[in-house]
C-alpha cells in the first residue's frame, strides 16, 4: 500500500492509468474506493495517470482526532506530498465536496504544481451562506449519531440529509463506516468549520478550472460565484441532484471532465 508521510501523518494513495497524471480525492467520509465504485477510475483511467487519495482521517491514511491536524494548509500539504513522493511536478486535480475544498487550498499553497483544477460541490467566497450552515449543522449531527448509535444512526441521518438511499448507496455507506474512524470525522468537521473562505485567492488562480454543482445543491451558488471571480474558470450547472455523491453521476459528470481535460491537455 503506497504511503506518503506529511508531518508524521501517513496518507494513503494508490495509482491506476497512464498518461498525464491527476489527483482524485473524493467527499467526507468515504474513501478513494467510491472513484472505482462509481466508475470514474474506468472512465479515465485510458488517458491519465491517477493518483487517487484518501484524505487524512478517511480511509486508509491516518485518523488523528485533534481538530488543529484538520487546517486546510495540513491537508493541502498532504496532496503536495504525495506528488513529491511521485515525483510529479504537475498534475490535473479532480476533488468532489470535502476534495474540493482540499483542492482550493492547494492552489492557495502551491499552485504551480497544478496544471489544471475540477471541483464538485463545493465553493466558499467569504462566510458560509445560511443554507451551507445548515448542511454543516446537519452533517456534524450525523456524526454525532455516529459516534453515539452507531452505524445505522449516521445513515439515518444521511437521508435526513440527502434523502433515501438506494440499497447499493446504503451499502457503500455501511462499509465506508466499518472503514473509518467517527471521532476523528468529528474532529475534522471541527476543524472545517473554521476553515477561512478562499475569496482571497480565487482572482489569483491562473490555472484553467472547471465548477460543478447540481442546482439543488446548498454549495451551488458559492461555487458559482466562485467561478465568477476566477480568471480562467468554467461553471457548469448540473440539473437537480442534492449534496451527495450519488449526485455526480458518470454518465453526466464524465463528459464534462473529459472534455475540459482535452482543452487543457497541452498546458
Amino acid at each position: 500500500m503506497p504511503i506518503a508521510v506529511n508531518e508524521g501523518i501517513r496518507i494513503r494513495y494508490e495509482m491506476e492509468g497512464d498518461g498525464a497524471p491527476l489527483v482524485m480525492i473524493d467527499g467526507f467520509s468515504t474513501s478513494l474506493e467510491m472513484w472505482r465504485e462509481q466508475g470514474y477510475t474506468e472512465g479515465l483511467a485510458a488517458g491519465y495517470r491517477l493518483i487517487l487519495i484518501d484524505a487524512r482521517g478517511h480511509g486508509q491514511s491516518d485518523k488523528p482526532h485533534d481538530p488543529a491536524l484538520y487546517r486546510p494548509e495540513r491537508m493541502g500539504g498532504d496532496v503536495i506530498s504525495v506528488l513529491d513522493q511521485l515525483g510529479v511536478e504537475k498534475a490535473h486535480y479532480l476533488g468532489a465536496s470535502m476534495g474540493a475544498a482540499i483542492g482550493f487550498e492547494v492552489a492557495r499553497l502551491a499552485q504551480g504544481r497544478l496544471r489544471s483544477l475540477i471541483l464538485m460541490g463545493y465553493g466558499r467566497c467569504g462566510p458560509p451562506t445560511e443554507a451551507q450552515m445548515q448542511f454543516q449543522a446537519i452533517g456534524r449531527k450525523m456524526q454525532e449519531m455516529a459516534v453515539a448509535m452507531g452505524a445505522e444512526g449516521s445513515l439515518a441521518a444521511l437521508e435526513q440529509m440527502a434523502g433515501p438511499r438506494s440499497p447499493e448507496e446504503k451499502a457503500r455507506f455501511l462499509a465506508n463506516f466499518v472503514a473509518n474512524d467517527q471521532k476523528a470525522l468529528l474532529a475534522f468537521l471541527d476543524a472545517f468549520d473554521k476553515w477561512p473562505g478562499f475569496e482571497d485567492v480565487l482572482p489569483r488562480i491562473m490555472v484553467p478550472c472547471l465548477l460543478m454543482a447540481t442546482e439543488n445543491d446548498p454549495h451551488y451558488p458559492s461555487a458559482k460565484k466562485c467561478a465568477e471571480m476566477m480568471p480562467r474558470a468554467k461553471f457548469v450547472s448540473l440539473a437537480g441532484g442534492v449534496h451527495a455523491q450519488a449526485s455526480y453521476e458518470p454518465a453526466i459528470v464524465l463528459p464534462h471532465i473529459k472534455e475540459f481535460l482535452q482543452e487543457t491537455s497541452g498546458l
